[in-house]
């Protein structure tokens, strides 16, 4: 059976140049040395906050490529039956797979996922 999220399990917030310029120049670094799709074609930018390691997010899929940059404490991440430990400055980048994030009671921190959505066929910057 499939538990809710938690209504504080995660805080989104979408990325817009010219707000952070700290988070400006992280996700055009990372866009330049990875060689992903120009983030101004509009594809998604998300900064996912999990205060503790209550928060949660039920598996689940997206019809686009996703690449996670994981910031903070050490949290559990799923993809499709993997279970894969996404410590502080990890890079994860996959499909369609179902993923998610499942509670970690131990963790006793806070975690950042700055989360790149697009499709994989998107012109590069």
């Amino acid at each position: 059976s499939q538990l809710p999220d938690r209504a504080t399990a995660k805080q989104v917030w979408h990325w817009r140049p010219g707000r952070c310029a700290a988070l400006d120049h992280t996700v055009l670094s990372i866009v330049h040395d990875l060689r992903l799709p120009d983030p101004s074609t509009g594809y998604t930018i998300k900064v996912h906050w999990y205060p503790d390691g209550l928060a949660r997010v039920s598996p689940h899929r997206h019809d686009c490529w996703t690449l996670l940059l994981s910031l903070g404490s050490p949290r559990i991440l799923t993809v499709d039956r993997a279970e894969v430990l996404m410590e502080d400055g990890d890079l994860i980048l996959f499909g369609t797979q179902s993923h998610g994030v499942p509670e970690l009671p131990e963790c006793a921190g806070g975690r950042i996922s700055l989360v790149f959505m697009f499709g994989p066929n998107a012109p590069t910057a």
